[in-house]
């Protein structure tokens, strides 16, 4: 499984054909932070080497959010918060399906619930 680095933009291309070199067919799009740089990267090259179906695309969603006025953590484990998330991935990825959504509270494993 490969996951675009999200720390450096310009690698993207040169990592996914050399992934794909070696008989890669997965990607995971985590994007912590806001990030989508990296989906719309991998969106891009999938369609331009035609391989979307070839490969299954992994996507985390319902990142932490933070109110920045009241200092705490925002809830995004909503069912408004998944659609729009899923809605979000399918735009940057520039495709009609993701094979695989999962949601991941670090916050609740951090703290033991």
């Amino acid at each position: 499984m490969v996951h675009p680095s999200s720390a450096e933009p310009g690698t993207h291309e040169a990592a996914l054909d050399e992934y794909l070199r070696l008989g890669g067919d997965c990607i995971h799009c985590h994007g912590e932070g806001g990030e989508t740089h990296s989906r719309r990267a991998a969106g891009r090259w999938l369609n331009r080497k035609g391989v979307r179906r070839q490969f299954f695309v992994c996507t985390q969603i319902c990142h932490d959010g933070w109110d920045e006025a009241g200092q705490r953590a925002i809830d995004r484990f909503t069912p408004v918060c998944v659609s729009e998330d899923v809605a979000t991935d399918l735009e940057l990825l520039a495709t009609g399906y993701l094979d695989l959504v999962y949601l991941d509270d670090v916050r609740k494993r951090q703290s033991g619930r």
